[in-house]
C-alpha cells in the first residue's frame, strides 16, 4: 500500500478504505504525538511472513504512513505551506527530524466486547496494559536471546550468520540485524535501562535483569497494590458466583453485593494509577520495547538453523524456548521447555487485555462491573492469568497478594 505517492490527503483515505482499512474514530481513541520508533518499517518487514508471528504484529500496528502532525501543526515551521497545494508526501516531508515511515499504530487487541463498540475498531495508540504484554514479553527472556544473537552477529561470530545475500534475494535477516547493531551502538533500541524505568514508573513491577540495576525513579505502588488486589477480589466473587449458583441448583444467582462492591472499589482506585503511563518517555518506551519484542521473535525464527535450533521446530513456543535454553542457560537445543513461552504470554496477553478492558468500563456503575466480571471471555481471562502467575512465581493470586514476586 502506497504512503502517498502525490495524493491528496483525502485520496489517501478514498485508497486506505478501497483497500480495507477501518479508518480510527479519534473520538474513542484519540491518537497520540509520539514520534515513531526509527526503521521500524524494516525491523518488521519480517513479521507478516510466519502466522503466529503476524498475530503479533496485526496487535499493533498496520502497514500506512505514520502521521505525527496535524496542519496547524506544521504550519508552525513551515510558514509557506499551502494546505490546499499540500499532498500525502509533502505532508510527510515536514515532519523534518523525524524521518516519514509506513507503519504506524493501528491493531486489534482486548476483548472486542467492551474495549470496542461494534464494528470493532483498530486502536491507535498505547495504554497501560501494553506495558504489562512489553513486560512479560520481556520476563520471557526475549531481550536476552536478542542479545546474544547480536553480539554474536557484531563480535563474537560463532554461529555462520551469512551476510552474503544476492541482489534481488528476499531475505532480509542481515541487514535488519545491521541496523539492530547500529540502533544499539546510537542508543535508539530498546534498552534495559528505559524498559525497567518504564517499568517501575507505570507497574511499580521489575525485571530480574532490572533489580541489578541501580535506576531510582518513583514507583508506582499504586498499580502494583490495586492491580493485584482486583484479581484477589475478583477470584472470591468467581468462587462467591459458583456457591451461590450450586446452592440454588441454576446457572443463575448473583455472587454477594460486597463482593461486587470491593472489585469496583478496586478497579476505581487502579483506574486512577493509570495516568502514571502519560508521563514522560514511557509511551515511547513502551512503544519502542513491543517493536523490538516482535522483531526479535521473528529474528529468532529466522535464524535458527544457524543457532542449532532443529528445523522441526516451527512453532514460536518450540523455537524460543530452545533458544533460550541454548543461548542464555548454556544448555542443548533439546531440553528446551515449551511452557515457558506459553506461560509468559498467557500473563502477557490476558493481563493486557482485561487492563484494556477497564480502559473502557464505568467502573462507577456496579451493576456494569458485575456484567463485565460475569462474562465468560473474562473470567477465563482471569483464571488463566491466574494459572499462568502462579506457575511462573509459585504465588497463586487468589490466595495471597503479599510479597509479589516482580514488585520493586
Amino acid at each position: 500500500m502506497t504512503n502517498g505517492n502525490g495524493k491528496t490527503p483525502a485520496e489517501y483515505k478514498a485508497e486506505l478504505a478501497a483497500h480495507g482499512e477501518k479508518l480510527i474514530d479519534h473520538s474513542i481513541y484519540p491518537r497520540l504525538k509520539v514520534p515513531f520508533v526509527p526503521c521500524a518499517d524494516l525491523l518488521l518487514a519480517q513479521a507478516k511472513d510466519d502466522l503466529e508471528i503476524k498475530a503479533f504484529h496485526d496487535q499493533y500496528f498496520a502497514n500506512f504512513g505514520d502521521i505525527i502532525f496535524t496542519v496547524a501543526d506544521i504550519k508552525k515551521f513551515c510558514s509557506e505551506f499551502k494546505e490546499d497545494e499540500l499532498s500525502v508526501k509533502d505532508f510527510m516531508a515536514a515532519m523534518g527530524c523525524l524521518p516519514p515511515g509506513c507503519t504506524t499504530l493501528s491493531g486489534i487487541r482486548g476483548s472486542a466486547g467492551y474495549i470496542d463498540p461494534p464494528p470493532v475498531l483498530k486502536i491507535p495508540r498505547l495504554f497501560i496494559g501494553d506495558v504489562v504484554w512489553a513486560y512479560w514479553i520481556d520476563r520471557m527472556g526475549i531481550f536476552e536471546i536478542f542479545a546474544k544473537l547480536v553480539n554474536d552477529y557484531a563480535t563474537a561470530g560463532k554461529f555462520p550468520i551469512d551476510n552474503n545475500i544476492p541482489f534481488g534475494d528476499t531475505n532480509l535477516t542481515p541487514v535488519i540485524l545491521e541496523v539492530m547493531v547500529r540502533q544499539l551502538q546510537m542508543g535508539l533500541a530498546s534498552l534495559a535501562r528505559d524498559r525497567v524505568s518504564t517499568y517501575r514508573r507505570c507497574l511499580g513491577w521489575t525485571t530480574p535483569v532490572g533489580r541489578k540495576m541501580d535506576i531510582q525513579t518513583e514507583v508506582n505502588t499504586a498499580f502494583t497494590s490495586q492491580f493485584h488486589l482486583f484479581m484477589k477480589t475478583a477470584l472470591e466473587y468467581y468462587k462467591d458466583l459458583r456457591l451461590a449458583q450450586a446452592i440454588r441448583q441454576t446457572t443463575t444467582g448473583g455472587a454477594s453485593a460486597s463482593t461486587r462492591v470491593a472489585v469496583a472499589e478496586a478497579l476505581q482506585l487502579l483506574k486512577e494509577s493509570f495516568k502514571v503511563f502519560g508521563y514522560g518517555r514511557n509511551n515511547y518506551n513502551t512503544l519502542n520495547a513491543i517493536v523490538y519484542e516482535i522483531a526479535a521473535l521473528d529474528l529468532i525464527r529466522n535464524l535458527r538453523d544457524d543457532i542449532g535450533i532443529p528445523s522441526t521446530y516451527t512453532k514460536a513456543s518450540q523455537y524460543v524456548s530452545a533458544a533460550y535454553s541454548t543461548l542464555v542457560e548454556g544448555k542443548s537445543a533439546s531440553e528446551y521447555k515449551p511452557n515457558r513461552y506459553m506461560l509468559h504470554l498467557d500473563c502477557a496477553e490476558k493481563g493486557r487485555d482485561l487492563l484494556l478492558d477497564i480502559e473502557a468500563l464505568n467502573t462507577d456503575d456496579v451493576d456494569a462491573v458485575g456484567t463485565w466480571l460475569e462474562n465468560k471471555i473474562v473470567e477465563e481471562k482471569l483464571e488463566t492469568y491466574r494459572k499462568a502467575y502462579r506457575d511462573i512465581t509459585k504465588i497463586d493470586l487468589a490466595e495471597s497478594i503479599q510479597n509479589i514476586e516482580q514488585q520493586v
